[in-house]
């Protein structure tokens, strides 16, 4: 794997050759920080599918049971997204995957972490949105942020 990376607190500037013909290209995914989890899925879920890997990802490709050239492709489309997943993370989000061994473990576990839509998730929702009623900041902002935290209110993942 060859890694160039020059990069700043939020954003990778990094293309990863994961293999002699496919590059990923993460240049444009800002890492992930916890705070930024929907639009890191959104433009990983456009990454691999561009890859054909996101079934790998998703659990909608299983791990063929039988040894041979089919376990070995799905083996390899489970690391190039392993690696994608794990360097346009922090280091603190890679820290709380490190346990996972397939990239559709890591996706799920991200998914479990910040789709969730507890009762103390929701209070945590409609904590930011008071807050943002307090802050002056632009009206087409304002209104970006509260459809964001209205969509994360009805997701039921």
């Amino acid at each position: 794997m060859t890694s160039t990376a020059t990069s700043t607190a939020t954003t990778s500037t990094t293309t990863t050759v994961v293999s002699s013909s496919k590059k990923f290209d993460t240049a444009s995914v800002t890492k992930l920080s916890g705070d930024n989890y929907r639009v890191w899925k959104l433009r990983m879920e456009k990454l691999l599918t561009t890859h054909k890997i996101m079934g790998i990802v998703d659990g909608s490709i299983p791990r063929p049971a039988a040894s041979g050239k089919d376990q070995s492709a799905w083996d390899k489309g489970d690391n190039e997204a392993f690696t994608a997943m794990i360097l346009t993370m922090a280091d603190e989000e890679v820290e709380s995957i490190s346990c996972c061994k397939t990239a559709h473990e890591i996706w799920t576990k991200l998914a479990t972490v910040y789709m969730n839509v507890s009762g103390e998730s929701k209070n945590m929702i409609y904590t930011k949105y008071f807050t943002l009623m307090q802050h002056q900041k632009s009206p087409v902002k304002t209104m970006i942020e509260i459809q964001n935290l209205a969509s994360q209110l009805r997701s039921d993942r």
